[in-house]
């Protein structure tokens, strides 16, 4: 379909915004995309006909601030680096960035539409900068089959589940970190919460790798809360401060990193 949907999350609605072209380079199932500033971006997807062939191309679209749900939709580009389906979209120093996804469409059993037989991921990522795409390194976890990718801030990324090589439906969580060279997989550590849920109080023990560590409390849609850093292996934070929801804390030394989410509930 052609139709945009724009939600307004100040006053919880939807509206319809203006529609993007109808023709089959810009209309696309298991395509990615994010929005910097007033633009869209979105790259790869599946056509419509025999086979659901993959594409390579990046469609931008103009906001008017003055009207969000007025885009003036630009002629689709071609990509150069090769197509994507159902890769992840993140933003890096203001440009998109493609990762993971697979360069063949498959049905939900990872067999290929076309007939190659079982599909893999596709490892290259791909950067889109000034009208062109860069590969910018080589993801370390192989997945595709993704819904999107989590944010936490300074330059850090979550992937969870999707899947991998040979047809594998994971449940793995991967932190990545991105770097001026691509970007790499820290060694992921556990850490204790406690309670949880929390109306006061709540204590996180790290394991020693992370003492010294930066950490940074966020809250549900990633607006940094509090940081610090962690100068014993015991955290303890007052919440009653902080109004009830979900918060992931993030803890981090050199290449070892932890992440742990929090509950704070009401009737303090």
């Amino acid at each position: 379909m052609a139709n945009v949907q724009v939600y307004d999350p100040a006053h919880d609605q939807w509206s319809a915004g203006t529609p993007v072209p109808n023709t089959p380079q810009y209309k696309a199932l298991g395509a990615s995309g994010v929005i910097i500033g007033d633009t869209i971006y979105y790259h790869g997807g599946a056509s419509a006909g025999g086979n659901f062939p993959a594409q390579d191309r990046v469609r931008i679209g103009h906001i008017d601030p003055l009207m969000p749900t007025a885009i003036s939709w630009l002629p689709a580009v071609a990509g150069t680096l090769g197509a994507r389906y159902r890769s992840g979209a993140i933003t890096v120093d203001g440009a998109p960035v493609w990762l993971g996804g697979s360069a063949v469409t498959y049905n939900y059993d990872a067999l290929a539409y076309n007939g190659s037989g079982v599909v893999d991921p596709a490892t290259e990522i791909l950067r889109w900068n000034n009208g062109l795409f860069s590969s910018s390194g080589n993801t370390p976890a192989r997945v595709m089959d993704l819904r999107g990718v989590g944010e936490i801030g300074d330059g850090s990324f979550v992937i969870a589940g999707g899947m991998g090589e040979q047809q594998a439906v994971l449940d793995s969580v991967w932190l990545l970190h991105y770097e001026s060279t691509g970007i790499g997989e820290n060694t992921a550590l556990a850490m204790a919460v406690y309670p949880l849920p929390a109306q006061d109080h709540v204590s996180v023990q790290l394991p020693s790798e992370l003492r010294g560590g930066q950490f940074a409390l966020y809250n549900a849609i990633g607006s940094l809360m509090h940081t610090g850093i962690a100068k014993a292996e015991l955290l303890q934070f007052d919440v009653r401060t902080l109004p009830a929801g979900v918060y992931v804390l993030r803890v981090q030394y050199r290449s070892a990193v932890a992440a742990a989410r929090i509950l704070v509930v009401g009737d303090r």
